[in-house]
Parts: structure tokens; sequence; C-alpha cells
């Protein structure tokens, strides 16, 4: 039976086989007493005849619904054969069906002398079908109460498999879909309206917040609970429940005797009942709160988001560790008392803040690697937890490089500290951009969602948007042959004048003279090399080029070739950027450098000069290709590894950012504009 239209006639036939009967039943079997009652208000005359007889005979009605399914289920068609047994159940039911002319049902569930009325609800589910019916309670001034039954409705379980608790949640639901329609249908007052449910996990469910549940059964508590808000829900034991039988079928014969269906349970007679609920349904864990077994419970220090500064950070852990090792030490003599943090001190500071980080946000994936569980939300990066802290794994143990590279350390990406840690990086590399700074943190660090993450913070950095505001661009053309040959570095060069730049000379009373910078880059490398020369005289040039071929080791060719001084030059247009694009966005790059570090200070030579070779050393140090994801390769090619064979890195000092500079050297204060330019 595939059609669904003939399925719904082979049902509307049963139901009208069974109509036919309970009409005669209405007509013969009233009360001559109870006749003056069919006018009342009180009275369910307003629901359809159809409708009320359907629904007190749900317990037979089921029954045909199952038939029919099986029927679907079997794929049989309207004109096809069924098979002995599906015949048997179908003749049995038919017989069944006449036997309803002999059940008396009294129309009216009103009573005279009643001083209130109820309305109870019950619902159940069997692994077949479900069912819900609805009973009207009068409360009598003796302290004695009657039940009548006044609709029902069920339903078949679906074909697809649903756990029984799910089952009873349908059931519930059905309930409540037919108490919307009798509400109303009913002209009475009503003392309160009742729902019961012998499923204890539907109600913890109903209980239960939203948000804690899954969507299946969140979208139909939702209903319920719109719909029966107000209303009390109560816990039925099965025996005791009607709704039990919608859900299981019963046939004609077995009805017409049915106390339970007909006038509900049997503590309904009294006004005052007990419901009897077991002990084991009040201890059931879907009615407590949720309790953790096992957690990590950490909460971060109080100082991490009072601070502005992960250096700082650093030095008020490193101190707390200090006063905590000095504490587990009997002998004051052994305590710590330089008033300077170590280099280890720092160390340990850093990995303890980072140890708190990862416990807050990566607290899951810490267990799972402990208890070698799978972490698919790391997986890629083969974690290991070793000395507390949660690394990658990688496949570069074997390699030379330090342990932290080999190895770096997992960092969130929705944490403060960590942020104030990029934005550190960050100053610390001179404002480098995206890829840079994160080939810088793959050193020691690898951050989740890096790219999305460090764009976020450098696109916050009002230096960089001051610096490089958004220029027109123009078409280019073809990279000459110099940009696309391989050859030695420096072999093809690059030169262009950067400044002028105002530097002191003098004494006590310095006078303030221009200085210039000779920036010359290699056409294949992208190499940088700065000079600081005095004018724009051509003796000067001429002295920054013998200092530019005597410092680079590997210009062989470019020793040899202007030895003789038949040097060949190719002269640009000026303001022709299509002509010395890559020379002049070296000048541009450190005229950006040099504003953001020496800004409105006087330098002299010499100091200009060393400056410089930090500024030439940080350009040289930028990736040459996009930075790779893959935890294998921790480090990118740079213009320094074609000079040196690594990179160019410059020897760590002590921070004196916090230090007055009325109380600087000359040589500090050169160190603070450096670490004034890792802030910008």
């Amino acid at each position: 039976m595939n059609n669904p239209e003939l399925q719904a006639q082979y049902v509307e036939f049963i139901q009208y086989e069974a109509l036919g009967h309970c009409r005669e039943i209405f007509e013969a079997n009233d009360p001559p007493d109870q006749q003056k009652y069919y006018s009342s208000s009180r009275c369910i005359a307003s629901i359809q005849l159809e409708h009320e007889v359907s629904g007190l005979i749900s317990p037979v009605i089921v029954l045909a619904k199952l038939l029919v399914q099986r029927l679907w289920q079997l794929k049989i068609g309207w004109d096809d054969p069924v098979d002995e047994d599906t015949a048997r159940q179908w003749n049995e039911l038919q017989v069944s069906i006449s036997l309803l002319a002999h059940i008396a049902i009294p129309r009216c569930v009103t009573f005279e002398g009643t001083i209130a009325h109820e309305l109870h609800g019950f619902s159940d589910a069997s692994t077949v079908a479900y069912g819900a019916c609805i009973y009207l309670r009068s409360l009598f001034a003796d302290g004695s109460a009657k039940l009548r039954l006044l609709t029902s409705k069920s339903k078949v379980a679906p074909l697809e498999e649903l756990s029984i608790p799910r089952k009873e949640l349908c059931a519930v639901r059905l309930l409540t879909r037919l108490l919307v329609k009798v509400i109303p249908a009913l002209d009475m007052e009503l003392r309160k309206i009742v729902l019961w449910c012998d499923s204890a996990i539907v109600l913890a469910w109903i209980k239960k917040p939203l948000n804690q549940l899954q969507s299946y059964v969140r979208n139909r508590i939702a209903i319920i609970q719109q719909h029966t808000s107000g209303y009390r829900w109560e816990y039925v034991r099965s025996q005791q429940n009607p709704a039990d039988t919608v859900s299981r079928g019963q046939l004609p014969e077995g009805l017409k005797d049915n106390n339970l269906w007909w006038n509900g349970p049997e503590f309904f007679q009294l006004v005052e009942y007990d419901t009897d609920i077991p002990e084991e349904i009040l201890e059931l864990p879907e009615l407590k709160e949720p309790v953790v077994i096992a957690a990590v419970n950490v909460v971060p220090f109080p100082f991490f988001s009072r601070y502005s500064s992960f250096r700082k950070i650093q030095r008020v852990m490193s101190y707390i560790l200090r006063f905590i090792a000095n504490c587990r030490i009997k002998v004051p003599t052994s305590r710590e008392k330089n008033p300077h943090q170590t280099i280890s001190e720092l160390r340990s500071a850093t990995e303890a803040i980072i140890r708190v980080v990862q416990q807050v946000h990566l607290a899951d994936e810490i267990h799972r690697v402990i208890n070698n569980e799978p972490c698919k939300k790391l997986a890629n990066l083969r974690p290991v937890f070793t000395k507390g802290l949660l690394r990658v794994a990688g496949r570069l143990d074997r390699s030379h490089l330090p342990f932290e590279s080999r190895h770096p350390i997992i960092l969130p990406d929705k944490d403060l500290v960590v942020r104030l840690l990029i934005w550190q990086m960050h100053i610390k590399q001179l404002h480098v951009g995206q890829s840079g700074l994160m080939n810088a943190m793959r050193q020691r660090y690898w951050l989740l969602n890096a790219r999305s993450t460090i764009w976020q913070i450098t696109r916050k950095c009002i230096r960089c948007f001051r610096i490089n505001p958004t220029n027109t661009t123009q078409l280019m053309g073809n990279l000459p042959v110099s940009r696309v040959v391989p050859s030695p570095p420096f072999a093809i060069t690059g030169v262009d004048y950067a400044g002028p730049f105002l530097i002191k000379q003098g004494g006590r009373r310095p006078t303030l003279v221009k200085a210039y910078v000779a920036v010359f880059v290699c056409m294949t490398t992208k190499a940088v090399h700065l000079e600081v020369v005095p004018d724009l005289s051509t003796d000067a040039f001429l002295a920054s080029l013998k200092r530019f071929i005597g410092r680079q080791q590997s210009v062989d060719t470019i020793r040899d070739f202007c030895s003789s001084r038949e040097i060949e030059w190719h002269f640009i247009p000026p303001d022709a950027q299509e002509f010395g694009g890559l020379w002049k966005a070296a000048v541009k790059s450190a005229n950006t450098h040099l504003k953001r570090i020496i800004g409105n200070g006087r330098l002299t030579f010499e100091e200009l000069t060393t400056v410089m070779v930090e500024i030439e050393a940080v350009m040289n140090s930028r990736p040459l290709f996009s930075i790779s994801n893959d935890p294998a390769d921790p480090t990118v090619i740079t213009p320094a590894h074609y000079l040196i064979g690594r990179s160019l890195t410059a020897i760590p000092e002590p921070s004196l950012e916090d230090i007055k500079a009325t109380r600087l050297t000359r040589w500090q204060y050169l160190q603070l504009l450096r670490e004034h330019f890792w802030r910008a």
C-alpha cells in the first residue's frame, strides 16, 4: 500500500466502521436522568461527534493504524494479496469492531453538586506506538472526586529507530497538541491543569534549560514549555497510567471492562491524592545538577588583566616565583637577593605564564594527550606534554635546531596574555609585517589561527597605519632579467639614497648638519646594505661603495669588476617607480624604520651608523616567501641566508624602557631608541 491517499482511505474506512457503532452506543445507552445536562455549558457537546468518538476508542483505532503501517512496510499494493498472518489480524479486528456496540459510554462528563473541576492529561509510549488522553475531574463537597474521559489521540511510532525516552517525548508533544485543542472547547473554569508522564527522563528534560539539551530534544521541549507554562508536570507509575492502553492498543472486548481507561487511576477518587513517587525517581541523575568528576580548575592570576604589557607580566611573575623559591629555602643566606632579574628567572616566568594560559584554554587537549586519547582539535600537530607545557611534536628531532624550534609551545588564539605576547613580538621585530611576525613567532611558539590573530593585532598598530597610508598602485611590467636569472649576492645591485637626516656635529654646542643613507639592494636575493654618507658628493658615494665592497664577503665578482674602475652605470629617470621599484621599496622601508626609531631625536654620525646596522639586520631577516603551516617547516629563507647562511640576530641586552632618559648614557640612549622602535 504505497499510495498515501489509499492508506488514508483505508484508515478512514476503519474509523467509519467504528463510528457507526459508537453512534448507536450514544443513542441507546445514555441514562435518562442525564438528558437534562446535554445543553449545559459544562458539557463537551461542542466537540464534534467524530473526533469525540475516535478519541474515546483510540486503543482500538491504534490497532488499525499498526496494521496499515505493517502493510506499508511490506510494500503491499492495493490489489496485492496479503500474507496469512496479516489476513488473520484483519479478520480479528473486523470482528472485534462490531463488539463496540456493547460498550456504554455516557456522553455527559459532569455531575450535580460539583464544587470545582480539574483537567488531567496522560501520555505514554511503547515500542510500536504512543498516545495521550485527557480527563475531566469533578470534585465534590464530601471530599470525593470522579474522573471522566474527554478525548485521546494515538500515533504509530516512526519507522526510524528511536529510543524509548524520545518516543516518550513524542507522546508528551502529542499531549501538548491535544491540550491546546481541548482547553478552548471547554467553556468552564478549571481549578488546575496537571499533566502526567511515566518517563522520569522526559520530566527531567522539561525542567532543564534548553541550552543543555541536544537539538532533537531541545526543539520539542521548547514547544512543550511554550504551551504548558504554568501547568504542573507530575510522575505516574506505568500501572496507573491510562495512556498505556493507547500506546499498546486493546480490542473492544478488553476495552469494555477497562476501568482505568474510562475512570482514570484509583487515587483520583479522593480530592487529596498521593502520587507515591518512588525514591529511585527522586535520585535520578537527570534531575541533579551536573557534577564534574575530574577537571583542572585553573583561574588566571588577577594581575594578568591589570597590565597592558607582556614584559611587565613577565617581571611580576618572576618576582612571584623568586619569592616562592626563597620561601622553600630554610637558610636565609642561600636565598636570591639580586635586585635584578636573571635570564633564567625571566624564562621560567614566561613558561609559568604560558602554563597557566594552556590550563585555562587547552585543559581538555592536555587531558587527552596525557591519557593517550585522540585529540581532534590538534591532531595535525601531534601534540606532546613535556615539562608541564603542551608542545608540537613535529618530525625535527634529529635536526640541530634548538629545542624551542623543534618543539614550539602551542598557544591559544583568544587569550589576552597571548595577544600581549604577540604585540611585544611585533614591537621587538621593528614593526615587521604579518609574514615576518609569524616567522618570528614560529621560532618558539605555535599560535593557533595564527594568520587571522596576527592580522587582528597588527592592523591596530597606529604607527604602522600612519607610516603606510593607502596609495594608488600602478600596473607594473615584466620583471627584468636581473630579477629572474640566478646570480651571486650583490652581483647585480641597485643603489639609491635615503634622507636627508639631521645629525649633530661638534662638541658641546653641536650644529645640525645633513646626512644621507646609501641603500644597496641585491637584485636577486633582495638583500640590503645600508651605508651612512655625510653628503651627496661623488667622493662620499665612492667611499661608501668601497666600504660596501669590502664588507660583503660573497661579492668577488663585484670586487673584480670594480678593480679597474670600469663600472657600468644605468641611470633611471627621477620619480620613475617602474624603473627602480626594488631599491625604492628598500629606501621606503629604511625611511620608515628611521622615522619610527629616531623621530625628533638628533644623533651623531657614529650613532646613526650604529642604528643603521641594526635596521639592516632586520631588513635582511624578512622572509622571501609565504610561511608554511606545517610544523616540520619552522624557519623560512631570508636574504641573510644567502649572505652568511643563517638569520641575522642582535645581541640580547637588558631592557631600559623603565629608566628615565636623563639617566642614560649616550649608547644606552641608542638602545632605548631601538626599544621605542620595538613598541612602535
